[in-house]
């Protein structure tokens, strides 16, 4: 069985490389490229890169980082990677925001921001319109455009190529230049705080297609390949840019590449001459640019409310405004034909004295042993026949407060929701707390209880892990943990979920009493800082002190080892 990997989330890293031929298909594709072996980016170079973002709402806090780049292409267009934002949930969607060029970021709080002196704007998105030929399954076609609320007044579009430069390129062709916000070194959690770039140098298709060949994947003739020793893109890097500085253009946008991240194969992207025609049909459409045909002339009515600006500082205005296009559609051979974005997020409202129990999956290529049954004071509910691929939020259950529910998520052959695959997707939301996610180790039957009325869920061999975690809004998708035992072998873990559309998680696991454990959270945003979030861990119903192991800015670990130690 050969399943594709699909690295959406900026953390989804794998622990070691895979030595077999169904696993090496698997870790193929790093889908956040980040930055290694570069250096930090001179002042004012690329003064066109957008940082793609959530907004704050309003809340005081800084946005949030989406994990990809982009960059301006037209005075209201951003262009990015079509993995980037092909799965943003409803949620993503209405806080969806760039940061046009953003150069360093001076705290993690976002005060003090004064960009290093470089000019900022941070604008909201209007419509993400993604390729229509895109294929999730072979990342071709990466391509999707961001069409932006209001123009970008503080930098010039970059020039993009028309098919006039990359088709005349020779071996070894250099100053190609990969820029972005990734990870500093592959497989770490090192994020920089200033814009990176490194040079590399452009490689034949046929000769990055030959090595990929060997790992179950193809560059097609709408991707291009650059490396250099030690250097390449990886992780936070997508949708970035790869820019020509010779020829001041942009020439690709960082898709996918090996997930260590040293040229090895070399970094595949997105080869800008292969979609322009596309790119520039949409752009005229929707926008305008020097290279769009002039429009017949209109009138120009006065701007309604919605679209005057809520600031009168333009170089950091936030007008949020959402028309998204429902024409997308995906190729043949991924399954997803029927996804169309969503604008209308329904509000769950229950009855006063009750609150909703909200499953929700994304299945990998072998769905048919999947199936989710969940136990309740009102009745029982059984959620089957699922399809390859499919992104499912099943229909919320509203149950009584006070009362206790039982979840039994069901994989007989442990491949309908594969584990190794970030990809895959599950949570249960209770009253907008997730009380069961889907766990790294391969299962067949998994059963949680959950509600005020459960009581003592595991017994007294088997004591009660509970962690209880309160975080920023939106910042779910960037913490995980995991809990060995004395032998380090794993005993509970989860992946970061970015799917995961709620602000807490209370969550367990029944463990032998007689042993050992350690227990480590992570958070990999430095805007995440777990020293100053509500994270509490008990065992067997008593506090377990976590003490700090590393990382920046209270991000990276806290750990703990609890039972018979």
């Amino acid at each position: 069985m050969k399943i594709p990997l699909y690295l959406l989330s900026i953390l989804c890293l794998q622990d070691s490389l895979f030595q077999n031929v169904d696993a090496q298909r698997r870790d193929r594709r790093n889908r956040n490229p980040r930055i290694v072996g570069g250096e930090e980016a001179p002042l004012d170079a690329y003064p066109f890169f957008a940082r793609l973002i959530f907004s704050s709402n309003g809340n005081g806090q800084a946005p949030k980082w989406a994990g990809c780049g982009g960059q301006l292409v037209a005075p209201k267009v951003v262009l990015t990677a079509a993995h980037c934002v092909v799965f943003y949930t409803n949620a993503d969607k209405k806080k969806s925001g760039v940061e046009i060029g953003r150069k360093c970021l001076s705290s993690v709080d976002g005060s003090n921001d004064d960009n290093c002196g470089q000019p900022l704007q941070r604008i909201g998105v209007k419509k993400i319109i993604v390729h229509p030929s895109y294929s999730d399954f072979s990342i071709d076609n990466d391509f999707a455009l961001m069409i932006l609320k209001e123009e970008v007044t503080i930098a010039e579009p970059a020039a993009m190529d028309d098919g006039s430069i990359v088709p005349n390129y020779g071996n070894d062709k250099g100053n190609l230049f990969a820029i972005g916000y990734g990870l500093l070194k592959g497989q770490s959690e090192d994020f920089p705080f200033k814009l990176m770039h490194v040079g590399l140098k452009f490689i034949k298709r046929s000769k990055c297609d030959k090595k990929w060949s060997a790992q179950g994947a193809e560059v097609t003739e709408n991707m291009m390949c650059a490396g250099a020793e030690e250097k390449d893109a990886c992780n936070g890097d997508s949708g970035g840019p790869l820019y020509d500085t010779d020829n001041d253009v942009l020439v690709g946008l960082t898709s996918w590449g090996s997930s260590i991240c040293l040229n090895e194969p070399p970094g595949v992207y997105a080869q800008v001459s292969a979609g322009y025609e596309w790119i520039k049909e949409n752009i005229c459409a929707d926008a305008d640019a020097d290279f769009c045909e002039p429009k017949p002339p209109t009138g120009s009515p006065a701007p309604t409310p919605e679209e005057q600006s809520d600031s009168n500082d333009n170089s950091y205005s936030y007008s949020y405004s959402f028309d998204y296009d429902d024409d997308y559609n995906y190729e043949d051979d991924n399954s997803f034909d029927d996804y169309t974005y969503d604008d209308d997020e329904e509000e769950i409202d229950c009855p006063d004295g009750e609150v909703p129990i909200v499953p929700s999956l994304i299945t990998d290529m072998f769905p048919a042993d999947t199936s989710i049954k969940v136990k309740t004071q009102v009745g029982d509910f059984e959620f089957k026949d699922f399809e390859p691929f499919e992104y499912a939020v099943m229909e919320p259950i509203c149950v009584p407060t006070g009362g206790c529910n039982e979840l039994e998520l069901v994989d007989k052959d442990g491949d309908g929701l594969d584990p190794l695959s970030p990809y895959t997707h599950f949570t249960l939301r209770y009253n907008d707390t997730c009380v069961a996610m889907l766990p790294t180790q391969p299962f067949k039957k998994m059963k949680v209880s959950f509600g005020e009325g459960c009581g003592k869920v595991c017994n007294k061999k088997s004591p009660e892990l509970r962690l209880k975690y309160t975080f920023m809004e939106g910042m779910g998708d960037y913490f995980s943990f995991k809990v060995v035992d004395d032998k380090k072998k794993t005993v509970y873990s989860t992946k970061p979920d970015y799917n995961m559309d709620v602000t807490s998680f209370d969550v367990y696991k029944c463990l032998n009493k007689k042993k050992c454990y350690t227990v480590t959270a992570y958070s990999s945003s430095w805007l995440n800082d777990l020293s100053k979030q509500n994270l509490k861990v008990t065992w067997n119903g008593k506090k377990i002190k976590m003490t700090y192991v590393g990382g920046n800015n209270g991000s990276g670990a806290y750990s703990a080892s609890f039972g018979k130690c």
